[in-house]
């Protein structure tokens, strides 16, 4: 299973409620690193790098999200 995927399903509350595309990317990354054999191993390496991630980047990241909706005063961003 593909680790957006996996989001999907955790997260099924809406689109709004996943983290942004250059989070889930920064955990793509540390999560291949990885090789998951199933779907249990993919939740699990999840989960684990998840907590491990920065947190200041995570921050900026968002916030680089934040400020482009502002800048378009609620309009469309590439976001």
């Amino acid at each position: 299973m593909h680790i957006l995927g996996y989001f999907n399903v955790v997260y099924d509350n809406g689109p709004k409620n996943m983290p942004s595309p250059p989070v889930i990317a920064s955990l793509k990354q540390a999560v291949q690193v990885r090789q998951h054999n199933n779907l249990k191993e993919l939740q699990v390496f999840c989960q684990e790098e998840w907590v491990v991630l920065p947190r200041e980047k995570i921050k900026i990241l968002i916030h680089k999200r934040l400020q482009a909706g502002i800048d378009a005063k609620g309009g469309n961003t590439m976001y």
